[in-house]
């Protein structure tokens, strides 16, 4: 019982750190694409560059959030 308690919670602290990666990327991207020419375009790579394959009008789901750090 002991080890599953350890597994699960190394299993939550993994994840929300790879959460909260995400959001730290996230702003980061939002920083970035207000110095960009503020096109559809430029938004979406700026996107891309901080590893979230997002249309323009999407909002990130946390499975971006996680996902984000390994791209």
């Amino acid at each position: 019982m002991k080890k599953i308690i350890t597994l699960a919670t190394i299993l939550v602290l993994t994840t929300s750190g790879l959460f909260i990666g995400g959001m730290l990327k996230y702003r980061l991207a939002l920083t970035a694409i207000q110095k960009t020419e503020l096109t559809d375009a430029a938004i979406e790579d700026t996107l891309y560059q901080y590893g979230f394959n997002l249309d323009i009008f999407e909002k990130p789901t946390t499975v971006d959030y996680i996902t984000s750090n390994f791209k």
